[in-house]
């Protein structure tokens, strides 16, 4: 779920740092 979570918010923003958000706990 993370990942597809990961590839969702790089596919709207690749340069977003909505990764960030994402994956707080890495």
């Amino acid at each position: 779920m993370k990942e597809t979570q990961l590839l969702c918010a790089v596919m709207l923003n690749p340069a977003g740092p909505d990764i960030h958000v994402i994956q707080p706990a890495g």
